[in-house]
């Protein structure tokens, strides 16, 4: 599996293309009287297998690009990631704004709160992604709490609401995009790991491609499918380090008791002989 993994982001993205396709085909249909999309259709048949392909495809290969948790290796600087920061930025800014008017919920004030935060700490964030630095924790975990927010809202607002598929991939967009964001916060304190962290952020770019046809903030969707597109880990493992050289072994010298009884005799004759000698010497 291992050979296909610099592919596995664009097969990605082009997965999510399909799908993207496959809800429009299925939005063109159009609804009965009762408001429900045609049950067995074949773009839902259709779709349902390729995100299964897809999750599938994405569990066995992402486990093959390492568990590297340096910051600088899996982050290098990068123009295109902090492009994807601002588009991420701008839209959350807009997508909070819009809970003010959602309802008289407590949850939404809050939850709109928490979406204009969250953008204006992630556009600054483009800063470090450009020069390769790493952001502060903030940065992430404002909007890994806006999007578990997010889900709330979403319960509340589609409770009532008959027909899955004009919320279901927005819902699963929102659930996947948590787990991508806490694996890029743990990065951001030096605890996240390539292979999780390249496994959630793929995900996610699948769910929210195809969650964009439909949905109202299908913008938003699209801004944080790219977000996660460019700030990417290396899909290609990190090169292992090399094996430490063996270490050259010397020949250990004998040490006294290793002689042999006529080498020991010899070298006390030497040394009794030199003492004579200086002793000799100092008498003159």
């Amino acid at each position: 599996m291992k050979q296909y993994l610099p592919r596995i982001p664009l097969l990605t993205l082009t997965a999510g293309s399909i799908g993207i396709a496959l809800r429009f085909w299925l939005l063109l249909i159009g609804e009965d009287e009762k408001g429900l999309y045609p049950a067995p259709h074949i773009s839902r048949v259709l779709l349902l297998l390729l995100t299964a392909g897809v999750l599938i495809g994405l569990f066995l290969t992402a486990a093959h690009a390492g568990k590297s948790r340096s910051y600088s290796t899996n982050f290098p600087a990068s123009a295109l990631g902090a492009l994807g920061y601002l588009f991420a930025g701008i839209f959350m800014l807009y997508s909070g704004s819009q809970h003010f008017s959602q309802g008289s919920l407590f949850l939404y004030p809050i939850t709109a709160v928490a979406g204009l935060v969250s953008g204006a700490v992630l556009l600054p964030g483009a800063w470090f992604r450009f020069r390769g630095k790493r952001p502060p924790y903030v940065v992430f975990a404002l909007p890994c709490v806006y999007f578990c927010l997010r889900l709330f809202c979403m319960g509340h607002t589609w409770g009532d609401e008959p027909e899955i598929d004009r919320f279901l991939f927005a819902f699963l967009a929102t659930a996947a995009s948590i787990p991508a964001l806490y694996q890029l916060w743990a990065f951001s304190v030096g605890q996240g790991k390539r292979a999780t962290c390249l496994l959630c952020s793929l995900i996610a770019v699948y769910l929210c491609l195809v969650a964009v046809p439909g949905d109202r903030e299908g913008l938003f969707y699209l801004a944080m499918a790219v977000f996660f597109f460019l700030n990417l880990c290396p899909a290609k493992p990190s090169p292992r380090r090399a094996a430490p050289a063996p270490a050259v072994e010397t020949p250990p010298v004998n040490a006294p008791e290793d002689m042999l009884p006529e080498q020991r005799d010899a070298e006390i004759d030497a040394l009794i002989a030199e003492l004579m000698l200086q002793t000799e010497d100092f008498k003159e």
